[in-house]
């Protein structure tokens, strides 16, 4: 396989690039005729702004333009001044202080260089003096007049150089006059290049555009400043009360911007990173397939050389990570674009599987944003409605930076089918888990196994259910984990293929702790946690056989009450719940001691609408016996009532399933609601059924 960028496991330097990728090659031979050519009358210097944003290539082009002006010059020999580069580089010192004299310096340095003295004389020791004279400058004001830099600002430093130096009484201006006597005469244009201005803090900024402009404005020296125009426009408007653009309009004489990125050389980089890294030509193994995702991530997330560099650098470090696992490459190379130009979207997603591959309503129905049927409108259906409210439109385009959230729901929609953000779901297809796909149940954590994941998920973390050494306290302290990664719902997920294999010797233990999951599942989960656990122990009751007593006993010693509750309603277990009332009358429902522990509303409410959700009536009886005890709670929840669950509720305590005590406290109770209207909230519907429902009972 043919290699691109060298090292595969090597990161890509930030450095400048080495040759053109950005199809820029007629702006920096434009920029560098300019040089070549540019004349003045008084041979008056010029100050170029090179503007452009962080990782626009700035400094490639600058590098380009070097070359290209010092290739002329070998080739043409025709030029009256031939130039000279000069880099100053104001961000390599710690102490801003020493900007001014360490600039003089450099000139000196490169002037003073043995192939240049002869031509320019004692300009060397000039500079090396103005170095020196300038060392303890602590203070430039700021400038107001730019048009040159004598009169008021050259006396302002007066004072100052009067007290620097008994071996050089000379003034400022005096310095700099003798060297521009000398830069006039030369036939040589000196181009001083700053690059990365935008590096400095407001001080150093001004700094540099006071050299350029009034403290070095010496004859042929051709200033280019290359800095983003935004970033230091800004810092300027500390120190010139908020005029920061104009006071650049005023020292920039001729600004550049640097071109956009065109987006056919960015892909190019990019298709040519990806083949270097994974070893793999994308463009032609998924085709259509690859540029449909192209268009809908890195079109819009790539901007510039350094958003590439930044991309490639972070999937070399993961494909080295996963290559192995079982992923699709196409779809691991796009959740990488999201986890770099968008990591808080990366990481909902990260953390919240069930809602991109699937939001289950039961165990077998999945709804998602756009596979709705009229039987699960957006108004009839409020589980919907909060789900799509919180993940959809509020959550995830607060999460976009200045990205457009329809383009990002188009790339969702590529990775994540079945949700349907700006197209029609799809049902899910089982051969996306054949095809390795993010959106596979299966293979969707393959996609985040590299992560800094507190909890490192074990090899035999689901083998762990089935060993005929099964712990209960490991298995607990495994849900723990899980729940607290947010990955307690795909976990139990995967237990379905392993519950049949789960022996005899340990199935009540498996059981006992199958129903604990629920306690420390979090409450938004434990509808869904619940129906899933139900189904493993029916299962698990019907293939064993489990004694009347076993069960019975398991589930009345149990806390996890949504669990429990349903259990009971199953008609499978009605015998083994047949409790004798006598003249010949049976209930099938053991007592609910599992409510006891539901001491505040936010459980309570949890509870609650998952029994009216699942229309466990007779659950929900014991359910309101309990929590009497809490006054508020059973305010609360009464008040939650509507007439058809109320309905429900009377025809089953009329029925000979609820044993008599618990009748007449459940009569009694809704008595004494009737008697201090005051202290609940219910609609007059409720209170002429509950009234209806005294009379008949009590009269």
């Amino acid at each position: 396989m043919r290699k691109i960028l060298g090292n595969p496991h090597g990161a890509l330097s930030d450095s400048i690039a080495k040759e053109d990728k950005l199809d820029r090659k007629e702006f920096h031979e434009n920029l560098g005729n300019l040089l070549l050519h540019y004349e003045n009358e008084n041979n008056d210097g010029l100050v170029i702004g090179l503007y452009g944003e962080w990782g626009s290539g700035k400094s490639t082009i600058i590098d380009m333009t070097k070359k290209y002006v010092n290739t002329q010059m070998d080739e043409l020999k025709g030029y009256d001044k031939p130039v000279i580069f000069i880099d100053y580089n104001p961000w390599y010192f710690s102490d801003h202080d020493l900007l001014i004299s360490k600039f003089f310096e450099k000139l000196s340095k490169e002037l003073g260089r043995k192939e240049r003295s002869e031509i320019f004389g004692n300009a060397s020791e000039l500079l090396d003096k103005l170095s020196k004279v300038s060392t303890p400058l602590k203070f430039i004001p700021a400038v107001s007049e730019f048009a040159k830099c004598s009169g008021e600002m050259v006396n302002s430093f007066k004072e100052l150089f009067g007290k620097i130096s008994e071996e050089y009484m000379g003034d400022f201006e005096g310095i700099k006059n003798e060297i521009n006597d000398i830069l006039k005469l030369q036939d040589q244009k000196i181009v001083v290049v700053i690059d990365d201005i935008d590096r400095l803090n407001s001080a150093e900024v001004r700094q540099i555009f006071q050299l350029a402009k009034c403290l070095a404005d010496f004859k042929n020296v051709i200033y280019i400043l290359s800095f983003d125009q935004k970033i230091v426009s800004k810092a300027l408007d500390k120190s010139q009360d908020g005029y920061g653009e104009q006071y650049l309009e005023k020292i920039i004489q001729l600004p550049i911007k640097v071109p956009l990125a065109h987006k056919s050389a960015l892909k190019r980089m990019i298709d040519e990173g990806i083949l270097n890294i994974t070893e793999i030509d994308f463009k032609t193994t998924y085709g259509k397939e690859y540029w449909d995702a192209y268009v809908k991530s890195f079109y819009y997330l790539v901007n510039n050389v350094r958003d590439v560099k930044r991309f490639l650098n972070v999937l070399r470090i993961n494909w080295n990570l996963v290559k192995e696992k079982d992923i699709n490459p196409l779809d691991f190379v796009t959740i990488t674009s999201i986890q770099v130009f968008i990591p808080k979207l990366y990481e909902l997603i990260k953390n919240k599987k069930i809602e991109f591959v699937g939001h289950a309503i039961t165990e077998y129905e999945i709804i998602t944003p756009r596979n709705l049927t009229q039987e699960h409108s957006l108004t009839s259906d409020p589980r919907y409605q909060n789900y799509c409210r919180d993940y959809f439109w509020q959550i995830i385009p607060n999460m976009l930076n200045n990205y457009d959230k329809y383009d990002v729901y188009d790339l969702l929609d590529i990775l994540f089918p079945v949700v349907g953000l700006n197209k029609k779901s799809v049902p899910y297809d089982p051969q996306w888990s054949i095809n390795k796909k993010i959106c596979s149940e299966d293979n969707f954590e393959n996609y985040f196994m590299f992560g800094n994941s507190k909890f490192q998920v074990p090899d035999n973390y689901l083998e762990l259910l089935i060993s005929k050494k099964f712990s209960k306290e490991e298995f607990i302290e495994l849900i723990q984990n899980f729940n607290l990664e947010n990955k307690l719902i795909w976990y139990l997920s995967k237990l379905d293929r392993y519950i049949e294999k789960i022996p005899s010797e340990t199935v009540t233990d498996v059981i006992e702790a199958l129903l604990d999951i629920e306690l420390y599942a979090n409450l938004n989960d434990i509808g869904q946690i619940s129906d899933k656990i139900d189904s493993y122990i029916m299962t698990l009751v019907n293939k064993h056989d489990v004694s009347e007593c076993e069960i019975g006993l398991i589930l009345d010693n149990s806390h996890s009450v949504c669990t429990v509750s349903k259990l009971h309603e199953k008609i499978d277990l009605k015998e083994q719940f047949k409790v004798y009332l006598g003249d010949n009358k049976y209930s099938y429902i053991p007592y609910y001691n599992y409510f006891v522990d539901v001491d505040n509303y936010a459980k309570a409410e949890v509870i609650f609408n998952y029994l009216v959700d699942k229309k466990s009536y007779t659950s929900l009886i014991y359910f309101l016996y309990h929590v009497e005890y809490y006054e508020d709670i059973f305010r609360k929840i009464v008040e939650k009532l509507d007439v058809p669950t109320l309905d429900w509720v009377f025809k089953r305590v009329k029925s000979q399933e609820i044993p008599p005590e618990i009748r007449e406290r459940f009569t009694e109770n809704i008595r004494m609601i009737l008697k201090y209207p005051e202290q609940y909230n219910y609609d007059i519907k409720v209170k002429k059924l509950m009234e209806h429902f005294i009379y008949e009972n009590i009269g």
